[in-house]
């Protein structure tokens, strides 16, 4: 059994833009305490290779990832990233970005649809939901590359609850976003849909 390298950082966020103004945040493992942000932004995660625009809210971003063992194959060595979270330091309202590199099948070959399936069903797990909508998704990406995957809604099975998850697959590497209300309006509140549709990777 493969064995990883755990490390968690939590980044607090304390920019407060001028209305109206964007600012981008630098992931890092350092720590601040002052004033929160209060706005949208925009997080780049360099250790993952991403960014999207974040929430209001999402001022404490918790990082942890894993680094597999230095004796480790390199072919099938999976790294994972993983960044969340709570909408004002409460449960109940979130985002989340999981990014993992090199992921494989049984039959240790590059992922595929299968497998982004499989990681969203992960993800899901955590929610009593019940998926009410999915739809297949494929976005051009620069120099001929692409993100292939899916979208599943779910929805609470005894609440107004509502999860998103998105699966994208780029060669094989894998990235699942997830955003989660209580309260519903995820599918619909522009902040969360901003989450999703601007992220990119970095250069």
């Amino acid at each position: 059994m493969r064995s990883t390298k755990i490390i968690v950082a939590l980044l607090l966020l304390v920019v407060t833009p001028a209305a109206g103004q964007d600012f981008q945040i630098e992931s890092t493992d350092s720590t601040n305490t002052a004033t929160p942000i209060t706005d949208a932004y925009t997080y780049r995660c360099g250790q993952g290779g991403f960014k999207t625009r974040f929430p209001a809210g999402c001022g404490a971003v918790r990082e942890n990832w894993s680094e597999p063992d230095e004796d480790a194959d390199p072919r099938t060595a999976v790294e994972l990233v993983h960044i969340f979270c709570d909408q004002h330091g409460e449960q109940g309202s979130g985002v989340s970005v999981t990014a993992i590199f090199n992921e494989r099948n049984d039959q240790g070959e590059p992922a595929g649809p299968a497998e982004v399936r499989a990681r969203i069903e992960e993800q899901l797990s955590n929610y009593n939901a019940r998926v009410v909508h999915q739809m297949p998704l494929r976005r051009e990406l620069p120099e001929g590359r692409f993100f292939e995957g899916m979208d599943v809604m779910a929805q609470d099975n005894e609440g107004p609850g509502r999860v998103w998850v998105r699966g994208l697959l780029e060669g094989s590497d894998m990235y699942i976003l997830s955003a989660w209300n209580k309260d519903g309006g995820v599918w619909t509140e522009k902040e969360f849909q901003d989450f999703f549709n601007q992220f990119e990777l970095l250069e």
